[in-house]
């Protein structure tokens, strides 16, 4: 157990992270992704030129008016896709054209077209694509994290939750 805890305390990479859509989805991760080791936020697109303000201000990073823009970034690893449902496909597949990673919020797309399109622009360009879902970080799944790493209740065996 000691070497899981010594292992999750000891950050090797960051993860160049940038986010597209900074509206009520990316407000429910946003907090939680600061306190990641693993990101680090380099990067954000959106239409919204205040949003996209208060994000460079309050993360020290760079800023785009398109998911086009942010994707040219070489800075960017890989790319957060919290915009509106209907944009989950297109913004996934022009980041992963860009050759960059990927973790689209749920739902993946609005349709089973859709997410092939991703699926096979993921295949295409040889990057990871991933549908998250913003409930990870929550902090009731953040403390049980917390606690199931710690050992402190011993050895996990099931979890239902």
């Amino acid at each position: 157990m000691a070497e899981d805890k010594n292992a999750s305390q000891s950050v090797q990479r960051q993860l160049k992270l940038g986010i597209v859509g900074i509206g009520v989805g990316a407000s429910e991760i946003l907090p939680a992704m600061e306190q990641i080791p693993e990101f680090k936020l380099v990067a954000a697109a959106d239409i919204n030129p205040r949003v996209l303000e208060t994000f460079r201000q309050r993360y020290g990073a760079k800023t785009y008016d398109s998911v086009e823009k942010m994707c040219a970034d070489p800075d960017v690893e890989a790319v957060w896709v919290s915009t509106p449902n209907k944009f989950h496909a297109p913004h996934t597949i022009i980041a992963a054209n860009a050759g960059k990673h990927v973790v689209v919020e749920k739902p993946m797309a609005i349709s089973l077209k859709e997410a092939e399109q991703m699926i096979e622009a993921s295949i295409k360009n040889k990057i990871k694509l991933l549908c998250g879902h913003t409930q990870s970080f929550g902090p009731h799944i953040r403390t049980m994290r917390k606690i199931i790493r710690s050992g402190e209740l011993g050895r996990l065996c099931a979890l239902h939750i």
